[in-house]
């Protein structure tokens, strides 16, 4: 082997591990000796890529198709580079020389899909990986992204079952059942006890593999401040951030230390924030479960508690190994986690009625009033002095996760215009992005009947215009079955009524539990008939002080009582250890 050989070798392996700026220099010295070695070209413009120098990335992938232009896959990397710098018509353009040289490219059609899906061109994206799946009936991360895309969507059942096309691919894989199991109480045809019989399926990938600690060593410690341990994909600008700074900003120092152990997939100015409130902050994003589990362990954990339950960026299988004496799940997750190791989920009253205790593996503990407090991220007082105005038509509306709407939703929404003529409607999503989405949502309610005019469709924006939205709206109407939880907050403190539907599964009872604690029960309704009753009576007995008395009403609540939330907190953790 030539010592250039032995170099591009070594250039080679430090790209493997990661090393991408000593890669470069090795790359470089092979290609300064043989300028045309296309292999070290490809690996020179990854190196580039990695390190996020997507200009130098460019040219040498162009610099690639000129001496080999039979490499789809070369078209490709170079139509994801574009798309990085923000050239979308130039990325399309190589995706359709991409599908010219190679008609049936399942790596072009999966791409393609993912840029589509960024893009807002949600249908053209479905049909993207469509394509893809139908060259690869196997082809695992391409159901993953349909599946994701439909259940954005709204269109859950299909999601599920591609979810569980995922899983039988890949049986063993937590965080494939992870996006299965969320979904199903999103879904009208699942009960409390399908998703209880299916969660409880979970623990069956974690058991056969793992080794526990012995539970008698992990006693708390005597005379000593308890250790509280957090376990989070989401310290960051997110719904469990802000319902998780009240309690850290109110626990009692002298009696706790807090860990962050923190499974952020980026973090940000929030972030920041956070960390100021933590004794001790560990990263574990990039630690294996075990690793992490062990280093729960050492910490001398004594409350070890998860807060994302099945949804994105969880860390479940750590709680498997029992690296704390007490193990518990809280605010991030409405059902049962399904691990036998994980001994309490934390509720309330009304969230989780005694009648459903059956549905979980943990043990049910419920604080006295409500199960969260919220924080505002922004300063929201100038923003809701906003008076209602007699001037434009009464409007009620939707904000949130369209995921969450249903036909079931949609029919209420056009019962209340219909029932009442002289009201508009106010829907604002990312979907609306796909102008074809919104034509198709347009078109249904012109084919109701309904007058284009009275309908309005925005896409959503930052933070600070998503809550001036709630100025548009005089009423918000919540969805059904999984009901609204951080919107329905944004909609009180903005000073907009909210009206609930609410059922027997704990998700869609959450808009209840926040309207009892805000002693508006009668917002609360059992169906549909209820609800239009009650948007009536809200829309007959609207004033221009109707804001204002809100907001007022929701600070004087438990909801905004930090303080007492955290001693409510603090009191059912120290139970525990009596």
């Amino acid at each position: 082997m030539s010592k250039i050989d032995i170099t591009h070798k070594k250039a080679i392996h430090l790209f493997q591990l990661g090393q991408f700026e000593q890669a470069i220099l090795l790359l470089k010295e092979v290609l300064r000796i043989n300028p045309s070695k296309e292999e070290a070209i490809f690996y020179l413009a990854n190196s580039y890529k990695e390190i996020g120098n997507y200009n130098e990335a460019i040219f040498l992938y162009n610099r690639l198709i000129d001496i080999n232009s039979t490499k789809a896959n070369y078209l490709i990397n170079l139509a994801l580079l574009y798309k990085n710098i923000g050239k979308i018509d130039k990325s399309i353009d190589l995706f359709k020389k991409v599908f010219q040289k190679e008609p049936n490219s399942k790596e072009g059609y999966f791409n393609l899909g993912n840029l589509l899906r960024d893009i807002g061109q949600f249908n053209a994206s479905v049909n993207s990986y469509e394509k893809c799946i139908g060259l690869d009936p196997f082809y695992f991360d391409a159901i993953n992204n349909l599946a994701n895309v439909q259940f954005m969507l709204g269109n859950i059942d299909d999601s599920i079952k591609l979810y569980r096309k995922t899983l039988s691919i890949r049986p063993k894989d937590p965080y494939a059942f992870n996006s299965y199991l969320s979904t199903l109480s999103y879904s009208v045809n699942f009960t409390n006890e399908t998703i209880f019989v299916e969660s409880k399926k979970f623990n069956n990938l974690l058991e056969s593999e793992i080794n526990f600690y012995d539970k008698s060593s992990l006693s708390p410690s005597k005379g000593k401040k308890l250790r509280i341990g957090f376990v989070s994909g989401d310290f960051r600008s997110h719904p469990v951030g802000y319902f998780l700074r009240p309690l850290l900003e109110n626990l009692d120092k002298k009696k706790f230390e807090i860990f962050s152990f923190s499974n952020n997939p980026f973090d940000d100015s929030y972030t920041v924030t956070l960390k100021n409130f933590f004794d001790s902050w560990l990263d574990i994003k990039s630690l294996d479960d075990k690793t992490a589990a062990e280093l729960v362990y050492k910490s001398k954990i004594d409350f070890l508690i998860d807060l994302s339950g099945h949804t994105g960026h969880n860390r479940l299988p750590i709680f498997a190994f029992r690296p704390a004496r007490f193990q518990l799940t809280w605010l991030g997750y409405w059902a049962t986690t399904g691990v036998n190791e994980i001994d309490y989920i934390i509720g309330d009253p009304h969230l989780i009625p005694p009648n459903n205790d059956k549905f979980y593996t943990e043990k049910v503990l419920r604080l006295p009033n409500t199960r969260w407090c919220y924080s505002m991220e922004n300063d929201l007082d100038n923003q809701s002095k906003s008076l209602y105005s007699k001037k434009r038509k009464f409007t009620f509306g939707y904000m949130g996760n369209f995921a969450k709407v249903n036909q079931e939703v949609i029919d209420v929404w056009v019962s209340l215009l219909k029932e009442f003529p002289e009201t508009n409607i106010f829907l604002k999503s990312r979907i609306f992005l796909d102008t074809e989405i919104k034509q198709t949502f347009k078109n249904f309610f012109v084919n109701q009947k309904i007058d284009p005019c009275r309908v309005t469709l925005e896409v959503h924006g930052n933070k600070e215009e998503y809550l001036k939205s709630f100025l548009k709206l005089d009423i918000f109407i919540d969805t059904y079955p999984f009901s609204s939880g951080t919107t329905i907050m944004d909609s009180l403190l903005m000073g907009t009524p909210v009206i609930s539907k609410y059922g027997d599964k704990a998700i869609s009872r959450e808009g209840y539990s926040i309207l009892k604690n805000v002693a508006l029960d009668n917002w609360a309704v059992k169906n549909k008939q209820s609800l239009i009753n009650e948007f009536r009576s809200i829309a007959y007995s609207y004033s221009d002080d109707t804001r204002l008395k809100l907001k007022e009403r929701i600070f004087e609540s438990d909801l905004f009582n930090g303080k007492k939330f955290t001693k409510d907190f603090e009191v059912l953790l120290e139970n525990l250890t009596k």
